[in-house]
């Protein structure tokens, strides 16, 4: 096998969120002889387009868990790059993957560029020369956002600006197809027809704004009775999140629905009127860019999105999405209460919304700008 290009990584699909989707998507689409992926085996494995060498990795964020997927990728990767010579390594994030690939640069010479989400540098853990070593010695630093460049530039310094490259995760040609029938999809979800549904997809984890959001209900059912909202995902925040339903006793009008893979995901948007997730952003974690949006946008719902992040690159605000600040309830308030009254208002935004996805985030011209950014490396 002639492997230009080795990936390493520790988020890869079947693994859910932002990251995974991000590097399957791209580096399906990549030349399939040329190209080895060493990914984690959690999950059912779909048939993927390129090689792959599936390995155990540990989960979890306990310290010695992360020790240990470093650890384990690098010496899958020493055996690899031994065995196959690969021209290059890329680094599916800085933290796991990109600590193992500059290990394995140390000790072969083996040239590598980074993938960088945002998150990833802001909640570095470990030693911060560390964090510089890997971007430093990367040939080549690809951001998922114009976001994620300024958080690398505020680590490093504008002297690294011309070795820093954009490339924002595209969606899936198949995502929301085929599409499910509205009025069937609510019937099966037990919603009513004349009921107008906020939707948030997100992991249940402080920085996405669901406790905002819920914040903001108890004024807009008093204006808008008709509106029920509806959250899809999962994480540490569930127990306190339902505990807030309740203390505001929205339990008839709010549901968590936990986790659910991407079919039953593509149900809730068909069925759903507006998309609503105001990430935000503190000094160790921020939405680098938001997939969730795309996927919104594409299944045709205006979206109300945090003005913080990478969020702002992903929608078109003031034609696909109002911006608001998640600390700020009453502008929630606002863009939500203009979009539940406005039949006509969702309708436009969400048809723009289709036309701005399909426009500026394919997965054929994505995968082509990698592809061509990765030959670039001599």
């Amino acid at each position: 096998m002639n492997v230009e290009v080795l990936l390493v990584t520790a988020d890869f699909p079947p693994m859910l969120g932002g990251q995974a989707k991000y590097l399957g998507e791209v580096w399906g689409r990549l030349p399939a002889g040329q190209v080895l992926v060493l990914a984690p085996s959690h999950g059912q494995r779909p048939y993927f387009p390129v090689a792959m060498v599936r390995i155990w990795l540990p989960l979890g964020n306990h310290i010695f868990s992360k020790i240990l997927k470093v650890l384990l990728l690098c010496i899958h990767c020493l055996v690899l790059c031994k065995r196959l010579k690969p021209r290059l390594l890329c680094a599916g994030q800085v933290t796991a993957g990109g600590i193992a690939v500059w290990l394995v640069f140390r000790l072969l010479g083996i040239p590598y560029v980074t993938i960088v989400h945002g998150g990833d540098v802001l909640g570095w853990r470990g030693p911060r020369s560390w964090l510089g070593s890997v971007l430093r010695n990367s040939r080549l630093i690809i951001c998922n956002s114009s976001y994620s460049r300024s958080v690398v530039v505020s680590k490093l310094g504008n002297g690294y600006h011309g070795k820093i490259e954009v490339l924002n995760p595209p969606l899936p040609d198949s995502f929301g197809v085929p599409l499910p029938d509205r009025e069937i999809s609510r019937a099966r979800l037990g919603w009513s027809r004349h009921e107008i549904v906020l939707l948030t997809v997100a992991r249940l984890v402080p920085r996405k704004g669901i406790d905002r959001i819920l914040e903001a209900l108890p004024s807009l059912l008093r204006k808008h009775p008709q509106t029920r909202y509806v959250v899809v995902g999962d994480g540490p925040m569930r127990e306190s999140l339902e505990s807030r339903v309740r203390s505001l006793e929205l339990q008839d009008k709010v549901r968590l629905e936990g986790f659910m893979d991407e079919e039953r995901i593509v149900e809730y948007y068909a069925a759903s009127d507006i998309f609503v997730l105001v990430s935000d952003t503190s000094e160790v974690d921020a939405e680098g860019f938001g997939v969730v949006y795309l996927e919104a946008q594409a299944m045709g719902l205006p979206v109300v999105a945090g003005n913080t992040g990478g969020a702002p690159e992903a929608v078109k605000e003031g034609e696909t999405a109002f911006l608001v600040s998640s600390q700020k309830i009453e502008q929630i308030q606002d863009a939500l209460d203009v979009l539940i009254q406005d039949r006509s208002r969702r309708g436009e935004m969400g048809a723009k919304g289709k036309i701005w996805v399909r426009e500026n985030f394919d997965s054929k011209e994505q995968a082509s700008r990698l592809w061509n950014l990765l030959q670039g490396i001599g």
